[in-house]
């Protein structure tokens, strides 16, 4: 048995026996894991061109973190035993051409997600008032995607951004 002693506590191991199992414990805990400054939208919205290959994210962070501006990422939740150059690398490019085909649609989604709960709204209007934004619309035009895998791991979750490593931890 693995564990992790911390001034915090006691970690023991745990494998997610599937994906929405690993999800649901990352929505769980979005704010030990990512921080107070940031916005969790747990979406799963169709992005990308009609016609064309579309994709489906697991949520959007958008994180409040920077003293220079707020940043988007795309959450992608995977458990370990997909192949990371057929299943997860596929998919990043995939995420990547539905957003560049389609960015007002993605802004629509996250505009749409911010405004169903107040709370929420609020936050990013206050956040986005920190950065001399004018309002929540014109911080969503601010907005470039990033791409966030949270991978279950045999040394538990591991949380890997393409933004040069910004945002690598592992718990």
């Amino acid at each position: 048995m693995s564990i992790l002693v911390t001034p915090q506590g006691v970690f023991r191991l745990y494998q997610f026996d599937t994906e929405k199992e690993f999800e649901r414990s990352v929505v769980s805990q979005v704010e030990t894991i990512f921080g107070k400054r940031c916005v969790y939208l747990d979406c799963k919205r169709r992005i990308g061109k009609q016609g064309a290959k579309q994709s489906v994210p697991d949520a959007y962070l958008i994180d409040f973190s920077s003293q220079r501006e707020p940043k988007l990422f795309i959450v992608e939740t995977e458990i370990a035993s997909h192949d990371l150059f057929q299943h997860i690398g596929v998919q990043i490019l995939q995420f990547a051409h539905s957003f560049a085909s389609a960015p007002r649609q993605v802004k629509q989604v996250l505009f749409d997600e911010v405004s169903r709960d107040t709370k929420v709204y609020e936050a990013c209007d206050g956040y986005a008032q920190e950065y001399g934004l004018r309002n929540v619309d014109n911080m969503l035009d601010h907005l470039n995607p990033e791409f966030i895998k949270a991978v279950s791991e045999k040394l538990g979750l591991k949380f890997i951004s393409d933004d040069k490593g910004d945002l690598e931890q592992t718990f």
